[in-house]
Formats: C-alpha cells, sequence, structure tokens
C-alpha cells in the first residue's frame, strides 16, 4: 500500500469539493462524476483517497464541467489567491 501523497486535512479539502461538484452537477456518485470530468473512475478514487493530487488537469476538468471558478476551488482547497507580480499593476 502506498503512503498518502497529502495530509488527512488535505485529503479531506479535497473530498469537500469533489462532493461539492457531485451537488452543482445533480450527481449520484463518483462514478458519474467521473463521466461528467472525462477521467476514468480510478482517477477520482485515488484522488479521495490521497493517493492522487488534485491536479491542475483535474481541476480545469472540474471547472469546464461546473462552471466553478478557480478562485473558488483554490478557496476551498485552502491555496492562498495568487497575487499578480510586483510593478504589473
Amino acid at each position: 500500500m502506498t503512503k498518502p501523497l497529502i495530509t488527512k486535512e488535505q485529503i479531506q479539502k479535497v473530498n469537500d469539493l469533489l462532493d461539492l461538484v457531485i451537488e452543482k452537477l445533480g450527481l449520484k456518485n463518483d462514478a458519474a462524476l467521473s463521466r461528467a470530468l472525462g477521467v476514468a473512475p480510478p482517477v477520482v478514487s485515488k484522488t479521495r483517497s490521497g493517493d492522487l493530487g488534485a491536479t491542475p488537469t483535474l481541476l480545469v476538468r472540474i471547472h469546464d464541467a461546473s462552471g466553478m471558478p478557480f478562485t473558488d476551488m483554490r478557496e476551498k482547497l485552502g491555496i492562498p489567491p495568487l497575487t499578480p507580480p510586483h510593478g504589473t499593476m
């Protein structure tokens, strides 16, 4: 058995995000979520277990399927907001 790549707290945040997407799209389960996102079911399962992180590709697929803004996903995952490089604003 492989060691999860992320902490239990991070796993919970990812699971909360996936649950939110399921709710937002009116889906019944992870199998339906994997179909809606266009990924194989093991991708969702491994993401939930922490064996696979919430990859940028997965986040793009969530955005494309649900319309959820990246800023919302970052907030749900506890990722700080992006700050523009100094001198660009």
